[in-house]
C-alpha cells in the first residue's frame, strides 16, 4: 500500500529526478494527511479547536497534490504543495504567537532549495520556488503585527503547540532524513547497476569492432590477392605479346589495376583499416608507375607531399588519377627520349582543399586540345574528379600541368 501511494503518478518515460520530485511530493502528501488525521483526533478527544481551519486546509493541499500526480499533472502538483505548505505556514503565524509558527519555514525553505532542485530542468525553476518562500516569509512578517485571525492565546496554549510543532518538525525530519538516505542508497545502487552495464557493453561492442576488424582486415586482403591475381594476369598476357601497341594497353590497364591494389595492401598493413596515408601511397604508385616505364633511367621525380590521411573511398580515385596523369606524361611528354624527363608531383591544402599537383617539363598540352580531351584518360581523369567533387584543370606552364582540388574536411 505505501509503494503504491508513494509511486502515484510514477512511469518509466520519466527521468530519474522527475521520479524522485513525484515520489518525494507524494511522501510528504502521505506524511501530511496521517498527521493531519492524528491531529485532528487529537483535537476531538479534548476538544480544542486552535488550528483545525489550517490544519484542514493542509491536508486539502496534500489531496490534491496525490491527485495531479495521478492525472500525470505533475508541474500542478508541485506547485499546488510549494503554495499550500507557505499559504498554511502564513495562516498559523497570523494566528498564534510568533515564536509558535515562524520557525516552521525551515520546511519550504529546505523542500525548495534542495529536495525539489532539479539539475535538468532550468535553474528559474528552483529560484521561483523559493522567491515563493521568501514571498510568503515577508507577508508573514508584515501581517504577524497587525492582522490575527484568531483570539489571542494564553502562555500555556503557546507553551503546549510549542511543543506539538518541536515534536511533529521531529518526526518529519527523521521521516525526512530516512527518504534521503533511501533515495541515495537506490541512486546508489541503480548508478553501479548502469557502470555494470556500461563495462559489459564496453566489452561486448570491443568484442564485436575486434570481430569487424579481423573480417574487413580480411576482406582487404582478399581483395589484394585476387587483384594481385589479375595484376599478375596482365604480366603472362605482356610477355606473349608482341604488338606494341597493344602491349602499352595492356601495361595501361595493369597500371590501373595496381593502383586500387595498392591501397588494399597498405590498408591491410595498418591498424587503421578506414584510413590510408596518402603522401605514401602516392610516392609509392608514382615510383612504380615510372619502373613499369621503358624511359625510366631518363626520368627524374620530385615529390613535395604534405602527410595527409584519407580514407579508402577518397584515396582509390586519387590513386587513378595519378595513374592516368603520370601514364600520360610518360608517353606524351618524353615519348622521344630528348632530353632527361623531370616529374614533379605535390599534395598540399589550400584552406578547406586538397590539391594534387602533377607538372612534367615535356611539350605541354597540344593546341588541338578539343581533340586531346578526348584521350580515354582524360575522360578517367574527368569522371573521377566529378565523383569526388573536386575540379581538375590542365594548362601549360613550361609543361604540362594537372591541378586537382577536392574538397577535404
Amino acid at each position: 500500500m505505501y509503494n503504491k501511494i508513494l509511486n502515484i503518478g510514477v512511469d518509466d518515460a520519466q527521468d530519474m529526478y522527475q521520479k524522485k520530485e513525484t515520489n518525494f511530493l507524494n511522501l510528504f502528501s502521505l506524511i501530511i494527511v496521517f498527521s493531519v488525521v492524528l491531529y485532528l483526533i487529537k483535537l476531538f478527544l479534548t476538544g480544542e479547536i486552535q488550528i483545525v481551519r489550517s490544519e484542514i486546509g493542509l491536508f486539502s493541499f496534500s489531496l490534491l497534490v496525490l491527485y495531479f500526480n495521478a492525472r500525470k499533472s505533475h508541474l500542478a502538483a508541485l506547485y499546488t504543495f510549494i503554495l499550500g505548505l507557505n499559504f498554511t505556514m502564513i495562516f498559523v503565524n497570523l494566528s498564534f504567537n510568533i515564536s509558535t509558527g515562524h520557525y516552521l519555514y525551515y520546511f519550504p525553505i529546505l523542500i525548495c532549495t534542495a529536495l525539489l532542485h532539479n539539475p535538468i530542468k532550468p535553474v528559474m525553476r528552483t529560484v521561483t520556488m523559493f522567491s515563493v518562500v521568501g514571498l510568503c516569509i515577508v507577508i508573514t512578517f508584515i501581517l504577524t503585527g497587525r492582522v490575527h485571525f484568531e483570539a489571542e492565546t494564553t502562555m500555556e496554549q503557546n507553551h503546549h503547540l510549542l511543543i506539538y510543532n518541536v515534536y511533529n518538525a521531529s518526526i518529519l525530519t527523521i521521516i525526512l532524513m530516512a527518504f534521503i538516505i533511501r533515495m541515495i542508497n537506490q541512486q546508489h545502487v541503480d548508478f553501479s547497476s548502469l557502470v555494470d552495464q556500461i563495462s559489459k557493453d564496453r566489452v561486448t561492442i570491443q568484442n564485436s569492432l575486434q570481430e569487424k576488424e579481423v573480417l574487413l582486415a580480411e576482406v582487404q586482403h582478399r581483395v589484394k590477392n585476387n587483384l594481385s591475381v589479375i595484376i599478375g594476369l596482365f604480366n603472362l598476357q605482356l610477355d606473349k605479346a608482341e604488338n606494341e601497341t597493344f602491349k602499352n594497353l595492356l601495361n595501361e590497364a595493369k597500371n590501373r589495376v595496381m593502383s586500387i591494389a595498392m591501397v588494399h595492401q597498405k590498408i591491410y598493413k595498418k591498424e587503421d583499416l578506414s584510413k590510408i596515408n596518402l603522401s605514401n601511397y602516392i610516392s609509392d604508385l608514382v615510383q612504380e608507375i615510372v619502373k613499369s616505364h621503358s624511359l625510366q633511367e631518363s626520368i627524374h621525380v620530385y615529390e613535395d607531399l604534405n602527410n595527409i590521411d584519407a580514407g579508402v573511398t577518397m584515396a582509390v580515385p586519387i590513386g587513378l588519377i595519378v595513374n592516368e596523369v603520370i601514364t600520360n606524361s610518360l608517353k606524351h611528354a618524353f615519348k622521344d627520349g630528348s632530353k632527361s624527363g623531370v616529374l614533379k608531383v605535390s599534395l598540399s591544402f589550400l584552406f578547406d582543399k586538397l590539391v594534387l599537383k602533377i607538372q612534367d617539363n615535356g611539350g605541354g598540352f597540344p593546341k588541338n586540345y578539343d581533340a586531346y580531351n578526348k584521350n580515354i584518360g582524360i575522360t578517367i581523369i574527368n569522371s573521377l574528379s566529378d565523383q569526388l567533387d573536386g575540379v581538375v584543370t590542365y594548362r601549360n606552364e613550361d609543361g604540362a600541368v594537372v591541378e586537382l582540388s577536392i574538397p577535404f574536411v
